[in-house]
């Protein structure tokens, strides 16, 4: 009996097995992280996380619980020989296990749009790739719900004090 084809994510397409030197820089008592990496001995059009990235972001998360990544790219255009670079991200949203294939499919799409409007520029490479990890916490559901009980416990004194004092 035939097995139905294993789907294809776009972070598993095949990539040249190249160490890459990943830059960590930490913030607020390490609830702010930001991982670099050089992506230029790739010389790649398509938008992947090496393995040694992954494998960082895989610890942050670990240690830190909950966050929210900003998943951002620096990329070379050419046009006409000409070239330009851009640094284009997406907004910072709470980490899930769809994050990395889903920041890639909407980051390709900025690319896309850019391309397909009139700047004529065309992807040359991609240079860096770049992950901001912030610790995260509800904090509605966390600290939140008890002040606003409090606040209700409080105005609900007050509305029964202030209708006692009017009764006499």
């Amino acid at each position: 009996m035939k097995r139905p084809a294993e789907p294809v994510s776009i972070n598993s397409l095949k990539k040249p097995k190249i160490t890459r030197k990943i830059i960590t820089k930490t913030a607020i008592r390490d609830n702010h992280v930001v991982l670099k990496c050089d992506m230029k001995g790739y010389n790649s059009h398509i938008i992947f996380v090496p393995e040694d990235m992954l494998n960082k972001l895989s610890q942050h998360i670990q240690r830190m619980k909950t966050v929210k990544i900003q998943f951002g790219i620096h990329v070379e255009f050419i046009k006409e020989g000409t070239m330009k670079d851009w640094f284009v991200s997406n907004k910072a949203i709470v980490f899930t296990s769809s994050f990395i294939d889903d920041g890639i499919a909407k980051l390709n799409s900025l690319m896309e749009q850019y391309m397909e409007g009139s700047s004529g520029y065309k992807l040359n490479r991609i240079l860096e790739i770049q992950m901001t990890i912030n610790k995260y916490a509800e904090i509605i559901n966390l600290s939140g719900m008890f002040i606003l009980h409090i606040y209700l416990i409080i105005i609900i004194i007050q509305v029964i004090v202030t209708s006692s004092l009017q009764s006499d």
